[in-house]
């Protein structure tokens, strides 16, 4: 990889999030995950402008990277750990659309800062955020 040293760590620690995050939605209830994804406390007074944009550059080599496909949620859920441990806070957003043959689809979206890290692609109907 002719990546950044930085960008690889980043990689490296998306791919567990990633991980971890599909198999957390699997084992515990939606209460207790808002609880281990909460945003940061306090946050620091000088923010790293770039790294919503790493997070998102390495989210997205580790999609690459791992032998399945992570939903929005499960992406959501990793950069915001990612995020959270830095002290940067985000908020993720869960929301519905109803296209026009009434099968409802749900999403899941990440913004820190001003940039959407995991996309919101559309016109959702936001139903909860944290």
């Amino acid at each position: 990889m002719a990546l950044p040293w930085r960008v690889r760590w980043l990689t490296a620690e998306a791919c567990l999030e990633l991980t971890a995050g599909g198999l957390l939605l699997r084992l515990l209830s939606f209460e207790r995950i808002t609880r281990i994804y909460a945003n940061p406390e306090s946050a620091p007074s000088l923010h790293n402008d770039k790294l919503p944009w790493e997070v998102k550059t390495a989210l997205r080599y580790a999609g690459h990277l791992l032998p399945w496909k992570s939903k929005c949620l499960v992406r959501a859920l990793a950069a915001r750990k990612m995020l959270a441990r830095r002290k940067f806070p985000s908020t993720l957003s869960l929301g519905v659309l109803r296209p026009g043959n009434h099968k409802t689809a749900a999403h899941a979206w990440l913004t820190a800062g001003n940039l959407e890290v995991v996309e919101k692609n559309g016109e959702w109907t936001e139903l909860f955020s944290f």
